[in-house]
This record gives structure tokens, sequence and C-alpha cells, in this order.
């Protein structure tokens, strides 16, 4: 399976700081009996080692999986960590020092990630635009445009990458990582690729990137991945803004299961492709 060479998963020599903090939000699942009641949520947020309030930093938006929340999936892990991938990405210059968001994406006032409920990952879109974003930049020197935003996730993660970033939210994200996902999340949800290329076709927005990526071994997701794949290769010689090997690009890892060896591959070939 590929995997990150060495010299980016060995601990990074230099670090920068992971924040919590809580912002305000309100339920925005409209299944729960607390929808609409405001409540405080975490957020993380890592700021690059040398990180400078007087710069404008991108800044990446990074989904959880559904068993997930804004520790567990991503900082939780050191075999590597993912800031510790980034810091090392930027010393060699493949990547831009950025700031990178944890958010919980449950839109619920139950934050837990085992007893959630699972609706809430469908709603959690208004969160993003209306209240962690501007939060956000309220809070740090990050830019404002969607050319300097970027948003990837893992699984469930993913699927709200595409689902969310590109249904909802394309006029705010320019840069796109999903992995280990499909275009539709199952459970009702009726998102698929048809949909997502009607939105970047009919926009006046261009596509910086869209990266795909999943296990030819994963058992929750590889079958309905490589649909959508088969999908988007008959539909994109009739589109004009998104063409496979400038702007997309999906990739099938060989032997990769559900996993973090994976998810870890994934975030480190995204960092590089972004803010380019």
């Amino acid at each position: 399976m590929l995997t990150i060479p060495e010299i980016y998963r060995a601990p990074a020599e230099t670090y920068g700081e992971v924040v919590q903090l809580s912002y305000p939000t309100r339920v925005y699942n409209p299944e729960l009996p607390t929808y609409q009641e405001p409540y405080m949520k975490s957020v993380r947020v890592y700021l690059p080692h040398g990180y400078n309030a007087t710069h404008t930093y991108p800044v990446v938006y990074v989904l959880h999986g559904g068993g997930g929340d804004d520790f567990y999936d991503w900082l939780s892990e050191d075999d590597p960590n993912p800031t510790s991938v980034l810091e090392n990405l930027i010393r060699d210059g493949k990547t831009e020092p950025c700031i990178l968001v944890f958010p919980n994406t449950r839109s619920d006032v139950n934050q837990s990630n085992r007893n959630g409920t699972w609706t809430s990952f469908y709603h959690f879109a208004p969160d993003l635009r209306h209240d962690l974003i501007p939060f956000i930049e309220k809070r740090f020197s990050v830019g404002k445009t969607r050319e300097l935003r970027a948003i990837c996730g893992l699984s469930m993660g993913g699927f709200q990458t595409t689902q969310m970033g590109i249904g909802e939210l394309y006029d705010l994200f320019a840069w796109y990582g999903a992995f280990s996902c499909s275009f539709n999340g199952g459970n009702g949800m009726t998102f698929s690729v048809e949909k997502a290329l009607a939105v970047i076709e009919g926009s006046s927005y261009d596509l910086k990137r869209f990266y795909l990526a999943c296990g030819t071994e994963d058992p929750a997701c590889f079958r309905t991945f490589s649909r959508d794949v088969e999908v988007l290769d008959r539909y994109l010689p009739a589109c004009h803004k998104i063409e496979k090997g400038k702007n997309y690009e999906p990739e099938f890892i060989e032997g990769g299961g559900h996993n973090y060896a994976v998810w870890q591959y994934t975030f480190y070939r995204f960092l590089q492709m972004i803010f380019r």
C-alpha cells in the first residue's frame, strides 16, 4: 500500500500550537427537539510554527468521521500526527504554511462521538457558513476568499466535503479532498455525482482542485467510491470546469482499508495539492 515517506512521517523538528476554543452556534438539525437552540461548541485549531498575526494564512477545514470529533480521528493519532506531516512538508517547501481547523461536525447540543444523532452530520453546513468560519476569521489571521479555503475529510467527513462543501458551500471553498467515502452518505441522502457536477458547471466560481481517494480493500466505501469515479469519468468529457489530471484526481490506494493508514496518506497528498 502507498505510504508516507519516512522523512514526512518522522516527528517534526519544530511545532506550532493546537488551541481548543469554544464558539457560539445553534442546532441546525430540524429533526431534533432542540432545533435552533443556541449552544457553545468545541473546535481545535492548529497554528503552524512561527504563526504571525500580521501574515494572512490559507486555512484547511479538516473533518472527522462518524466516530470522531474535534480531537478523535485526526489529532488523536501519532503515527504520524497530521500537524507533524504539515510541518515536515512546510519545511521542504512542499506545501504552504496554513492553519488547520478541526471542528466537531455534528449540529447537535450532544457533541458525543459515541451517542450523537446520526442525522446531525447532515446539517453542519449552516454552522460552518454562519458560525464557525466567521469565528475563525475574526479570531485568526486567515484568508477570507474561497481561494484561501480548503476542506477535506475522512469517511463521513469525506461525504460532508462533497455534499456540503460542493452542494451547499461551493461559494466558500475552492479546494476539496474526500477520503474513503462516496457522494451519497445513505440514510435518505440524495446527493450524487450528477448534482455535484451541476453545481460546478453552473457556478461562476472555478474549481481549483478535487482529490478523491479510497483504499481498494475498504469494506465500507470502495464499492460506492469506484461507482462514483466511473460516473465521473462518463460525464467529464461534457464538462468545462473539471478536468482529470488538471483540477480533478481520483486515487485508488491498492490494498488500503478503512483506516488511518489511508487517511494519513491522503491528507499528506492533499496538502501538497492545495494553495498552489
